[in-house]
């Protein structure tokens, strides 16, 4: 559960970077969600990507388990998805999105 909370802290730091840089996700990085988010400091960050331009990102961060990771994803149409790995455990809903809950 404490991934998950991560990762939707990572969500709001990637939005409030956007906003401080004027629109864009460009030097969006691990280091400035955590200027932004303290709390993300105790996080393990697997990946911070941005791509598509700078209007597209993925943030994903380790589990309780190594093996397990959670990240939040926004399309360039703006379209977050929360997806998970390994499907079906350790808090991982079967099918690995757990956008509903």
């Amino acid at each position: 559960a404490k991934a998950k909370e991560y990762v939707h802290s990572a969500q709001v730091a990637m939005e409030t970077c956007n906003t401080e840089k004027g629109g864009t996700y460009s030097g969006c990085t691990e280091a400035a969600l955590k200027t932004i988010e303290p709390t993300l400091n105790s996080a393990v960050f697997k990946e911070v990507k941005v791509e598509e331009g700078e209007v597209a990102y993925k943030v994903a961060i380790e589990g309780a388990k190594s093996t397990q990771k959670f990240w939040v994803e926004r399309s360039k149409a703006g379209v977050l998805g929360y997806k998970c790995e390994v499907a079906a455990t350790g808090g991982c809903p079967t099918g690995g999105d757990w956008s509903k809950g």
